[in-house]
């Protein structure tokens, strides 16, 4: 049971913004550029893809030359991997693959999935061989076509020498391997936006932050301008300006991400990140109760995922900022009453030590943050995730 009783407190109610117009305009202008004859000779290579349902994920460009029904597979598998729907994908290249044992791609799909750039989940030494010997096999299956062989090297370099390498040492590796994928092919689409994603984690360590992620949002940038609709152009242009300085100039993608993926978990959550930045606390709200409903209607049999947890955290984050308390307890409510086991991952440990740390910490409730249990639930293998531990520790610190 919660220990977090607090007392009622005002609402505000929450603002009628006009932001209907200016995404419908945005969606208009998108979509209008995917079907302009200039884009469709610009874009001739992209498909529009939709996950096993039919919900839109949006339009990829990884032309291959897989057999009958693995092209399907592939290119789902790529959306997603862009969504950042790392499971999903890597299940959708593995089917490719199997469909036709010499996709190249599949492999190699399926091995970047094993990698989170932008995610603190670091691959195991069992996740760190399997990709290695993923690029093995797709090096196997027959002689690899020029792009092929970019992509596969690309990530070769992330995975030669892993057992002895830091993960900071193998990103800035891939990250190498894609530069010259897209020195070689600068018209590539993919390979452009891979090496944006590499520049994004990157970016935290860079001299110039700002000037690292707004390089890697130019990339981006340039591929919208031939893929509107591009899942990853939309999340990495994101993530790239997910900063104070920058975030006003990722508006448009974070208004438009929405409609392009409308039922994808990770990405309805994404567009929050900007909203966040700017405070429109309306619209963060919306997309995640939005995104918190896709992963539950999308979840896995065996536990709930992260990315509900992930959303419902930043869900109470934006209701506190509108005085909402009242929604921020009923979220809280609903993830204490989740009935069986959750995904092992550190959204979810993040997100059961944050939310009733801010919700006490954001009402000034110094009672309620002293008494914050500790290491709950058990669910959590808590062991594994001591940084995020310390969030309740210091809470509960404050509060004393």
């Amino acid at each position: 049971m919660s220990i977090l009783q607090l007392p009622a407190s005002a609402r505000l109610p929450l603002a009628d913004r006009p932001n209907t117009a200016v995404i419908m305009l945005a969606i208009a202008v998108l979509f209008g550029a995917c079907s302009s004859p200039e884009s469709a000779t610009t874009n001739s290579a992209a498909v529009a893809v939709a996950d096993a349902s039919g919900a839109a994920l949006g339009s990829v460009a990884l032309p291959g030359s897989c057999a009958g029904d693995a092209g399907v597979h592939l290119n789902r598998g790529l959306a997603l991997l862009h969504n950042m729907t790392y499971i999903e994908a890597a299940g959708h290249f593995a089917s490719a693959a199997n469909v036709d044992p010499e996709c190249v791609f599949a492999y190699w799909g399926e091995a970047m999935t094993i990698v989170h750039p932008l995610w603190p989940d670091v691959p195991s030494a069992e996740g760190l061989e399997r990709g290695a010997a993923l690029l093995a096999t797709a090096r196997a299956a027959r002689a690899l076509t020029e792009r092929e062989e970019a992509y596969v090297s690309a990530l070769e370099a992330y995975f030669h020498d892993a057992a002895t390498t830091t993960e900071t040492q193998r990103l800035a590796s891939l990250s190498e391997g894609w530069r010259l994928a897209v020195e070689s092919a600068p018209a590539d689409v993919e390979a452009k936006l891979f090496h944006a994603l590499s520049l994004i984690a990157l970016a935290g360590g860079a001299e110039d932050r700002v000037g690292a992620r707004a390089a890697a949002g130019q990339l981006a940038e340039e591929v919208l301008e031939v893929v509107p609709d591009h899942p990853g152009a939309l999340h990495y242009l994101i993530h790239a300006y997910d900063h104070p300085a920058l975030a006003q100039k990722a508006l448009d993608a974070a208004r438009v991400y929405g409609a392009v993926a409308p039922a994808n978990s990770h990405a309805l959550h994404m567009t929050s990140h900007i909203f966040t930045r700017v405070g429109d606390w309306e619209q963060s709200i919306k997309f995640n109760e939005r995104a918190a409903d896709a992963a539950l209607a999308q979840g896995h049999a065996d536990a709930v995922s992260f990315h509900y947890l992930h959303a419902a955290d930043y869900l109470v984050y934006a209701a506190l900022q509108r005085l909402d308390l009242g929604r921020a307890l009923s979220v809280w409510e609903k993830i204490e009453n989740i009935d069986g086991p959750v995904a092992d991952h550190a959204a979810t440990a993040y997100a059961y030590a944050a939310v009733p740390a801010r919700i006490a910490l954001e009402q000034g409730n110094w009672t309620a943050a002293r008494q914050l249990n500790e290491r709950y639930p058990s669910v959590v293998n808590w062991d594994k995730y001591p940084h995020l531990e310390a969030i309740t520790v210091f809470s509960r610190a404050m509060g004393a």
